[in-house]
């Protein structure tokens, strides 16, 4: 799956995040595209490595901004 902003997803520690964006396009070997995504509960933001992304998060699904 695309991951994309908007969508929530759900850490295997069960905290689920909103993705705000990604960054890096394309993807480039100095800088590597990144995923930036927030905590939904406290807000507290983190980025991780796109690539590196499936292995602890699920996608839940899209965060309603109405």
């Amino acid at each position: 799956m695309e991951i994309a902003p908007n969508q929530i997803w759900q850490h295997r520690n069960g905290i689920q995040y909103r993705v705000l964006m990604i960054t890096n396009l394309p993807d480039d070997e100095r800088y590597p595209k990144t995923v930036v995504y927030e905590n939904v509960d406290n807000g507290s933001c983190w980025s991780r490595r796109h690539d590196n992304w499936h292995r602890s998060m699920t996608y839940i699904g899209t965060w309603d901004v109405a």
